[in-house]
């Protein structure tokens, strides 16, 4: 079994009232999903809250990551390989 696909997909949706932290006030909720596809047919999916304002990664930036760097250098390779 192997790795034959890895799909980034951001979603940002608007929240209907702003949350005010110390450090920002937050308008939507972003995250990115990932789902990894194997040889067998098996599928998986994953999410991560991207926080522009906590982590300095914007939904872009994350989306970009998955899709041309990590992503791809996991293409091919073992899923239960976890080192």
């Amino acid at each position: 079994m192997k790795i034959e696909t890895i799909e980034a997909i951001p979603l940002a949706v608007p929240l209907l009232k702003p949350l005010k932290m110390a450090v920002a006030d937050v308008h939507e909720r972003a995250c990115l999903f990932v789902r990894i596809t194997t040889s067998d047919g098996l599928v998986g999916v994953g999410e991560a809250v991207v926080a522009l304002y906590f982590s300095g990664e914007s939904l872009v930036s994350a989306t970009d990551l998955v899709s041309n760097a990590i992503g791809p250098a996991l293409l091919g390779r073992d899923p239960s390989d976890l080192r």
